[in-house]
């Protein structure tokens, strides 16, 4: 059996759960619209030709100009329902920093106690770990904290975001980014994501592929389909 030296982890539903609804619920609570609208703006297209959340994975929004942007959305997404006095106008200009933060970040779940227990034993076996995410820098900061325990036992994370990538999943440039840190050779690494489209493009690179369900199944895949051992 091949030898796998090197496995890389999507991160957002395949190591740690998120809900995208909390984010709309939040911010619709606070604008009094339907979590729907909320969707609209984040989803609609600007004129730079990409939504909101594409520009910003890409690092293309720094966080400050994102808050200004989707305070000004909601207020044009009140007008446009309620006219220029609707319900909600005033809480959304008077949304502070810490608060739309705090909506902003709450989207991610607590990890499965078996994540943090798996990536160590991989680690003392002598794998090479890393990330490969589509992540904005406001949600790459908060994970770097909220998960510091599990995310410093990573070698690295590759995120859409950062300077030398702008790129994201399943495009070419990001996954070329990360497989170049780890000095592995393609044979010999695994990549593990939720999201079939992006377990397939790393097929012409060589490298292997795991569609992720559970923490369990993946970790059976490792074990089972290309004789990667987590010890006791």
């Amino acid at each position: 059996m091949l030898e796998i030296r090197a496995i890389l982890f999507d991160f957002g539903k395949t190591l740690i759960d998120y809900n995208l609804e909390l984010i709309a619920r939040g911010l619709a609570q606070v604008a009094r619209i339907a979590p729907e609208d909320v969707f609209y703006i984040l989803a609609r297209d600007e004129k730079r030709g990409r939504t909101l959340m594409d520009l910003h994975e890409r690092g293309l929004i720094v966080d400050e100009n994102l808050k200004t942007e989707v305070k000004c959305a909601l207020i044009e997404r009140v007008i446009a329902l309620r006219g220029k006095r609707g319900i909600g106008i005033g809480a959304i200009d008077g949304l502070s920093d810490e608060k739309f933060w705090e909506i902003w970040n709450e989207m991610f779940g607590p990890r499965d106690p078996l994540c943090e227990t798996y990536i160590k034993r991989l680690r003392d076996a002598g794998y090479y770990l890393g990330i490969i995410s589509n992540i904005n820098p406001a949600h790459k900061a908060f994970v770097l904290k909220r998960f510091k325990l599990l995310l410093d036992l990573l070698h690295d994370f590759t995120a859409s975001c950062d300077p030398d990538v702008q790129s994201r999943k399943p495009e070419a440039k990001i996954f070329r980014v990360a497989f170049s840190k780890s000095g592995v050779p393609p044979e010999q690494t695994i990549f593990v994501d939720d999201m079939p489209e992006n377990v397939k493009a790393v097929q012409p690179f060589g490298v292997h592929g795991i569609v992720a369900k559970t923490m369990s199944q993946i970790f059976a895949d490792l074990k089972y389909k290309y004789g990667v051992g987590v010890g006791a």
